[in-house]
C-alpha cells in the first residue's frame, strides 16, 4: 500500500526517511525526507560524517530543502522555471521502501514525477532518483532539463567540517573526470590535524542516463549553473546560455565547494514520456564501483533496482503478513514491523549462525542528537542502545523460533557482576578457526561471498558492546521479556535456558562506594559523582585467562541480588546509584537527589516470583561466585533484622546494611581476578527470595496513592543527623509507567479493571485525545528534577502521548485480560485508526510522541512528532502477536507440546467475509473462519482446528497453513 499526501508541501512539516537497506550483499545508504520542495534533504553512507548531501536537523531542513535539495530547471520557449516550486496537484507517495512526489507544471505543459530508492544489492552505496516528465500539451514539445544537487559533499568531509570549517576545507576539495559523465568528489588526504597524513581512496560519484541509455553530461561547478548568486535562488547561467554552450564552458576542479546538475535535450510528442536516471553514491577505489557504473546506464537496470528494493521489504516484513477487514491495519502492521527491526535488527540465519541484520541506531532528522550508523559492507549490522536492542528484540522467537536463545544469551552475557551492563551494542562478530575476528561482512569483502561463509560457518559468533555513557536503572528491567518469549514458542526447554552457561562482561566503569558519591549542597546531601572509569579487558576471566561463567539462573540470582539491596530507604524503590535515571532520561536530575525508581523495584517482584518458582521447579545445587553469596547471606540478615516493615516508615537500618554489603560485593568483584565459589540448595534459595519477593510486595503497597495509582518514581530530601542520614520522602508527578507495570503483577481481572479506571480517573487520561499521556506534566519550578521540566507541557517528555508508554499500557490491558478496554482505547489510540489531518504524516508509520491537550498550541493537539524508530514498536509486535495467536500458542501438556491458538480479534477487524489472516512462525499461515461479525475474546467462543498440526515441524520452518473454525 502507498499512503499519498496531496498537496503536500501546504500541510504541516514533517520528516521521514528511507530504511536504508541493501540487502544481504548489499552496501546500505541513509537517506531523510521531508514534505517540501523534491521531498531529499540529506543522504549519505555510512554516518553523520559520510554524507552525499549535508545532514540538516529537521527544522533546518525544512528551511533549507527548497534551495539546497534537489533542484530541475526547465527551459521553454527560453523561460526558466523550477518545476515544484509553482507547481498544482502536488502529492507524496510514501512507499515502505521508497518516496515519490508528482506535480503538474503552471509554467509549462509538463507532469513530473521524481521516485527516489537505495540502491540493492550492489557493492556500493548510493541513492538512486528517476525524474520522469510528461507532455501534457497538444504539440510537440522541446525542453532543456537541468536536473541535480546545488551542493555535493567530496568524500572525506565530516559533519564537524560543514558545521565549523566548510570555508578552509574547500583547500582539500577536488573533483575528477567530470568530462566522462562521472564526476568524482574527494578531499586529496585526510582533514585531521596530525603527523600522520592519510590518503583518501573513498570518493563521491554521480551520474545520469536517459532511456536510450545514453549517458548526460554533467555541470561540477556551482558558478556554471547560478552565475554570482551564492543563494541558489535562480540558475543565471542556465537561463543565459543554451544547454550545450553551458556544457562546454570551464568549469573549476578544485578549491570549491562542487554541485552535481546532468543536462538533457528532451522532444516529447502529445503524451509521451521521458525519464532522467541518477545514481548518487559512495565508492571506493578497488570496490567493483567501476564495473558498477559501466552496468547502471540502462532503464531496465533501474528498473529492476527498483523491484528488487520493493520485493525485498516485502520479503523481510513477510513474517507480520495479516489480511484483516482494514488494509491500513494491515499495512501499518507491515511498516511496524519494519522499523522495528531497523533498530533491533532482523534475524536471520547464515552459515549455521543467527545474525541480526540491517540494525542502527535511532539517529535522524529529529533524532539529530542521535549519531547512527549503518557499516559499509554486506551482511550489514549497525549500532545500538542496550535498552533499545533488548527491547526491539522481544519478539524474534515468536517471529523465527530459528533464534532459540540467542538473544537471552547475548545480552545476559553483557551483565556485569556489579549488576549493571555497557550502553552500545555493536555488530556481531566471528572469530574464525584461524584466530581472524571480524564481522561476517568483513569476511565476504575480504574473501568473496563463499569462502567468507565457509570461515564463519567454522568460527565462533561472539556479542560485542562498549560502555558508553553510564549505567542506567532499568536496563536490566526488559530481560524477561526476552526469556518469556523463548518460553513463548518452546516451552518445554525452560531447563536448557535456565542451564545455559554464559560469561561475565567486566566493568569498565566501576559504581563509586557512597563516601565518594555523596556531597553536600544547600544543607542536604546530593549525589553527583557516580562512577570510575576502569577501560580494558572487556570479559572477566580467571587466573588461567579462561572465560568465567555462570548459568543464566545463577545470573539471575546474583542479578537480584544486586538490585535487592539498592532499594531505597522505603524499600519501594531502586536507587540510582549508576548515575542515570531509567528510560524516561529526562529526569537526568533525579539520581542526584537521591531518586528511585518504583517501577524497577517492582519488576524485581516479578523477577523474584519467576526465579522462586524455576528454582522449585529444577531444584538441585546453585553454584555462586563468592562476593554474590555473601551479599545473599548479608542481605538475608538485613532482613530478618527489620522488626516491622509493614508500616509506612523508613528503613534507614536496613537502607544501611544493605548498601553496606552491596558496596563490599562490589569490591571484591572489581578488584578480585578470581572467585571463589559457594554452593546454595535450591529450595533454600527459593525461600529466601520469597522472603524478599513478601517484603517488597509490601513495601510496594504502601506506595499506592489514594487515587489508586502507583507512584513511577521516589525523591528524598536526605540530611546528616549525628552521622546518620534522615530521609524525607517527597511527592512527584504521576507517570504511565508505574501502572504499566502494576497492571502485570495484579493477581486478578477485579484488581486490573480497578486500576484501569482509576488511571481512567487520572490526569495521566488526555479526555480530548482519548489517549494516555507519559506522565503529569512538570512545572518549571521543579528543573532540579531534570530537562523535562523545561519542556513545554504537553510536548517531548512533559505531559505529550509518548507512544511507546502508552503501547505498553495497551499491552498489557491486553496481557491482563480486559479486553473491551484494550479494544476500545485501541481503537481511539492506536496509529493506523487516527485521523492523518489531525495526526499531520503518514498514519501507517508511529511517532515518538503525539502532543497532548495539555500543550497551549491547540492546533498541534495529536499531532505526531519524531518519526518511526520508537520503542512503541517493539510493544505493538506483543499486541500483534497476542491479537492473533493468544498469549501461550504452545502448551506444554504431559502428551507433549500441543498448539493453543487463542486470538483476541475485536470486530472491526472482521469483514463480511469473516476470515482473517496472518502468517505464523514465518514460514506457516493461520486462517481463521469466524461463524459471525463480532468481538472474538478468550472466554467468548470455541475454537476447532480443521487438521492435525505437527507442533515441532512448524517449529522448525516447516510451511503449514493452519485452518481453524471459530465460533
Amino acid at each position: 500500500m502507498i499512503d499519498i499526501i496531496k498537496d503536500y508541501d501546504s500541510q504541516p512539516a514533517f520528516a521521514d526517511f528511507l530504511p536504508g537497506i541493501a540487502g544481504e550483499n548489499g552496501i546500505p545508504a541513509w537517506c531523510f525526507f521531508v514534505n517540501r520542495g523534491q521531498g531529499v534533504a540529506s543522504f549519505g553512507t555510512q554516518d553523520k560524517d559520510h554524507p552525499i548531501m549535508e545532514f540538516r536537523p529537521a527544522h533546518t531542513a525544512w528551511q533549507d530543502v527548497q534551495t539546497k535539495g534537489f533542484r530541475t530547471f526547465l527551459k521553454y520557449h527560453g523561460h526558466v522555471s523550477e518545476l515544484f516550486v509553482n507547481a498544482r496537484d502536488k502529492q507524496m507517495l510514501l512507499g515502505a521502501n521508497s518516496l515519490t512526489l508528482q506535480c503538474r507544471e503552471t509554467d509549462a505543459p509538463v507532469r513530473a514525477q521524481v521516485q527516489y530508492f537505495i540502491l540493492p544489492n550492489a557493492c556500493v552505496g548510493a541513492l538512486a532518483r528517476t525524474l520522469t516528465i510528461e507532455n501534457t500539451g497538444n504539440g510537440v514539445l522541446d525542453l532543456e532539463v537541468l536536473d541535480g544537487l546545488p551542493a555535493i559533499v567530496p568524500h572525506g568531509i565530516g559533519d564537524w567540517h560543514l558545521k565549523c570549517m566548510t570555508q578552509t576545507a574547500r583547500a582539500w576539495m577536488e573533483t575528477v573526470g567530470g568530462e566522462t559523465g562521472v564526476p568524482r568528489y574527494r578531499v586529496r588526504a585526510s582533514l585531521e590535524d596530525s603527523a600522520r597524513v592519510e590518503p583518501i581512496t573513498g570518493f563521491a560519484f554521480g551520474f545520469s542516463c536517459v532511456e536510450e541509455g545514453k549517458r548526460l553530461p554533467v555541470l561540477w561547478d556551482p558558478e556554471a549553473v547560478f552565475g554570482q548568486d551564492t543563494s541558489f535562488a535562480h540558475p543565471h547561467g542556465f537561463a543565459r546560455m543554451d544547454l550545450p554552450e553551458l556544457i562546454s564552458a570551464h568549469q573549476r576542479c578544485q578549491n570549491l565547494f562542487p554541485c552535481f546538475f546532468s543536462g538533457a535535450r528532451l522532444r516529447l510528442n502529445p503524451g509521451e514520456k521521458k525519464t532522467v536516471y541518477t545514481l548518487l553514491g559512495h565508492g571506493k577505489t578497488g570496490s567493483g564501483c567501476g564495473k558498477l557504473l559501466e552496468e547502471a546506464v540502462s532503464p531496465e537496470w533501474f528498473a529492476r533496482k527498483l523491484a528488487e528494493a520493493e520485493t525485498m521489504v516485502d520479503t523481510l516484513c513477510a513474517p507480520i503478513a495479516c489480511d484483516t477487514a482494514d488494509p491500513r491495519f494491515d499495512e501499518y502492521c507491515k511498516r511496524t514491523y519494519l522499523d522495528n527491526f531497523l533498530r533491533g535488527g532482523k534475524p536471520v540465519r547464515l552459515a549455521g549462525h543467527t545474525f541480526h541484520l540491517y540494525s542502527r541506531k535511532h539517529g535522524d532528522l529529529e533524532r539529530d542528537y542521535n549519531y547512527f550508523s549503518l557499516t559499509q559492507e554486506p551482511l550489514s549490522q549497525g549500532n545500538g542502545n542496550f535498552r533499545d536492542v533488548w527491547q526491539n528484540r522481544r519478539c524474534d522467537v515468536s517471529f523465527a523460533p530459528f533464534v532459540g536463545g540467542k538473544n537471552v544469551a547475548d545480552f545476559y552475557s553483557l551483565i556485569q557482576p556489579d549488576g549493571y551492563n555497557p550502553l552500545v551494542i555493536k555488530p556481531d562478530l566471528v572469530q574464525s578457526a584461524s584466530g581472524e575476528t571480524m564481522t561476517p561482512g568483513q569476511y565476504v569483502l575480504r574473501y568473496g561471498r563463499q569462502e567468507g561463509m565457509a570461515r564463519i560457518a567454522q568460527g565462533t559468533v561472539k556479542a560485542d558492546a562498549d560502555f558508553g555513557e553510564g549505567y542506567w536503572t532499568d536496563h536490566w528491567s526488559y530481560g524477561l521479556d526476552l526469556i518469556e518469549d523463548f518460553l513463548r514458542i518452546w516451552p518445554e526447554r525452560e531447563q536448557e535456558l535456565m542451564q545455559m552457561e554464559l560469561p561475565w562482561y567486566r566493568p569498565q566503569a566501576q559504581i563509586l562506594p557512597r563516601e565518594k558519591r555523596y556531597s553536600v549542597s544547600g544543607g542536604e546531601l546530593r549525589q553527583y559523582h557516580f562512577l570510575e572509569e576502569t577501560p580494558g579487558e572487556k570479559w572477566c576471566r580467571d587466573g588461567a585467562e579462561n572465560l568465567v561463567k555462570a548459568t543464566l539462573l545463577e545470573k539471575l540470582v546474583c542479578m537480584c541480588a544486586m538490585k535487592f539491596a539498592a532499594l531505597d530507604a522505603w524499600g519501594c524503590g531502586i536507587e540510582m546509584e549508576g548515575g542515570r535515571p531509567g528510560w524516561y532520561d529526562a529526569l537526568n536530575g533525579l539520581p542526584a537527589l537521591f531518586g528511585s525508581s518504583v517501577t524497577e523495584a517492582m519488576e524485581l517482584l516479578r523477577h523474584l516470583r519467576f526465579l522462586k518458582v524455576s528454582l522449585r521447579r529444577y531444584g538441585g545445587k546453585v553454584s555462586l561466585p563468592g562476593p554474590h553469596y555473601m551479599l545473599l547471606m548479608r542481605l538475608k540478615q538485613s532482613v530478618e533484622d527489620i522488626p516491622e516493615y509493614t508500616g509506612n516508615t523508613v528503613l534507614v537500618d536496613f537502607w544501611n546494611s544493605s548498601k553496606s554489603a552491596l558496596e563490599h560485593c562490589r569490591e571484591e568483584v572489581y578488584t578480585q581476578g578470581a572467585w571463589d565459589y559457594a554452593d546454595c540448595q535450591a529450595e533454600q534459595l527459593a525461600e529466601m527470595l520469597d522472603t524478599w519477593a513478601n517484603f517488597l510486595g509490601q513495601r510496594l503497597a504502601l506506595c499506592r496513592g489514594e487515587n489508586g495509582v502507583m507512584p513511577t518514581y521516589c525523591r528524598y530530601r536526605v540530611k546528616m543527623d549525628q552521622g546518620t542520614p534522615s530521609f524525607e520522602k517527597c511527592d512527584m508527578p504521576l507517570f504511565l509507567e508505574s501502572s504499566v507495570r502494576d497492571m502485570r503483577l495484579c493477581e486478578s481481572e477485579q484488581k486490573r479493571e480497578k486500576l484501569f479506571e482509576a488511571v481512567h480517573r487520572s490526569e495521566l487520561f488526555d479526555g480530548k485525545l482519548g489517549m494516555y499521556r507519559v506522565n503529569q506534566a512538570l512545572d518549571i519550578s521543579e528543573l532540579e528534577l531534570g530537562r523535562a521540566a523545561a519542556f513545554t507541557p504537553g510536548w517531548l517528555e512533559n505531559g505529550s502521548i509518548w507512544l511507546h508508554m502508552e503501547y505498553k499500557y495497551l499491552l498489557e490491558l491486553l496481557r491482563g485480560g480486559l479486553y473491551e478496554q484494550f479494544s476500545e482505547t485501541m481503537r481511539q489510540a492506536a496509529i493506523p485508526f487516527l485521523d492523518p489531518a489531525v495526526y499531520g504524516r503518514s498514519t501507517l508509520e508511529n511517532s515518538s510522541f503525539l502532543v497532548s491537550s495539555l500543550n497551549p498550541e491547540e492546533a498541534l493537539h495529536g499531532r505526531g512528532y519524531v518519526a518511526r524508530l520508537s520503542g512503541s514498536t517493539a510493544e505493538f509486535m506483543s499486541i500483534w502477536q497476542i491479537m492473533m495467536f493468544g498469549q501461550k500458542p504452545f502448551l506444554r501438556t504431559e502428551n507433549g507440546v500441543q498448539i493453543n491458538l487463542q486470538p483476541c480479534i475485536p470486530a472491526y477487524l472482521i469483514d463480511e467475509g469473516r476470515t482473517i489472516q496472518a502468517a505464523f512462525l514465518e514460514n506457516s499461515t493461520v486462517l481463521y473462519h469466524f461463524a459471525e461479525c463480532r468481538d472474538y475474546f478468550p472466554g467468548n467462543y470455541s475454537i476447532r482446528i480443521r487438521s492435525m498440526v505437527d507442533v515441532d515441524a512448524i517449529r522448525q520452518g516447516a510451511a503449514t497453513e493452519i485452518v481453524a473454525d471459530i465460533f
